[in-house]
């Protein structure tokens, strides 16, 4: 087992549960963000037990319906300052049904302001390894005593360490070990966003189109492909969208992928977004131009510009809310044919 103890400052954080050993967690009615109908922090059972001398937190979690739900611990932070970086969980998983919870964090100050942040899901793993929760990407609660008040980890009391289950899942995590770790995350390769996800596609409903998973190169590899029929003379828009795990993309610098496009006339390039968790829309500029043959290109994050249609209260792009890719178009078809398509793969981001 990997120890996150290094050539750095780390402030450990105690357990502090708040039932009994044996008991299920309280079942009680929460909102993670203000863009959620609700979520709720479902029984799970936990345990103490002892490995290699150490003590251990053994959850055993199951959602068996479809919505979103959080569960978890209550933990008391003895230390903390404003160069903390992100919390660290060594632990152990196990899943026995559905898809993996993510790791999720609600942090409290002592004026019952609360804010919460989540990261990738999580690894079914034999052996323990560490995940990380950036502190940078944290936004209020919906029931946060105020929302304009910025997190700031130096102001926190406690913490509720947990997961949240997207749907039906279940399974074991066992939790070794917390801490808060003022060392950055530094990335060696690209983050993928996997295509085989969620895709979902946002259009003006006078827009035809056809989004579709499919497989080429050499090894075939997955790419979206979109075709679509714009009418002529009017502006137009369409949208794939691709949702993908929270991250730390703060050591990222830009959003790189290979495509093949043809657009109608009259439209010159590829409507590329980064869509923040609240809502906030940014697009790439300039845009990628049409291609008939393969071609990569990469988009640095100081490209992405809040658009014209968009709000943001602090009118900048935040690498810890990002959560949606666009790899779509708009504009107003010119010519007589408002037809074309377009495919993307080897959707990353690159360090």
């Amino acid at each position: 087992m990997r120890h996150i103890y290094k050539a750095m400052h780390v402030a450990i954080i105690s357990f502090a549960m708040t039932c009994s050993i044996t008991h299920a967690v309280e079942v009680q009615l929460i909102e993670l963000g203000r863009q959620q109908k609700g979520i709720l922090l479902v029984g799970a059972n936990i345990h103490r037990l002892e490995i290699v001398g150490a003590k251990v937190i053994r959850i055993s979690f199951s959602n068996k319906g479809t919505e979103r739900r959080f569960f978890g611990i209550e933990t008391t932070v003895k230390v903390a300052n404003a160069q903390l970086k992100a919390l660290v969980a060594t632990y152990r998983f196990t899943l026995t049904n559905g898809k993996p919870p993510r790791p999720c964090v609600v942090a409290f100050d002592a004026m019952g302001n609360s804010w919460f942040n989540s990261s990738r899901p999580l690894s079914p793993t034999n052996e323990f390894r560490e995940t990380r929760i950036s502190l940078a990407g944290f936004v209020p609660t919906a029931f946060s005593q105020r929302a304009d008040v910025n997190f700031s980890i130096s102001s926190v009391k406690r913490l509720w360490v947990g997961f949240v289950a997207d749907g039906e899942s279940s399974g074991i995590i066992e939790l070794y070990k917390l801490s808060l770790s003022d060392e950055p995350y530094k990335p060696t390769e690209p983050l993928p966003v996997s295509l085989t996800g969620d895709w979902r596609l946002i259009k003006d409903p006078a827009v035809k189109g056809q989004l579709s998973l499919i497989h080429e190169g050499t090894p075939p590899k997955p790419c979206m492909k979109f075709e679509f029929v714009f009418p002529t003379g009017r502006h137009m828009y369409a949208l794939p969208v691709i949702p993908f795990s929270d991250a730390e993309l703060f050591e990222y610098s830009a959003l790189q992928f290979t495509y093949m496009a043809k657009l109608p006339e009259g439209i010159g390039g590829l409507l590329i977004c980064l869509w923040e968790r609240d809502g906030s829309q940014y697009y790439a500029e300039p845009a990628p131009p049409p291609s008939s043959e393969w071609r990569t290109v990469t988009i640095p994050f100081s490209s992405f510009k809040l658009g014209g249609w968009s709000k943001d209260e602090n009118e900048r792009l935040d690498l810890g809310q990002v959560e949606c890719v666009v790899v779509g178009v708009h504009g107003t078809a010119t010519g007589k044919d408002g037809s074309g398509f377009i495919i993307a793969c080897d959707l990353k981001f690159v360090p």
